[in-house]
């Protein structure tokens, strides 16, 4: 269940990060 979990929580980690990205790209940043 740990492997699991820690998959889940990187993959949503790599996410933001890609969310995070687009949004500096986009001027959003605050």
């Amino acid at each position: 269940a740990g492997g699991y979990v820690w998959k889940t929580f990187k993959e949503a980690y790599e996410e933001a990060l890609q969310i995070g990205s687009a949004l500096r790209s986009s001027g959003a940043e605050p």
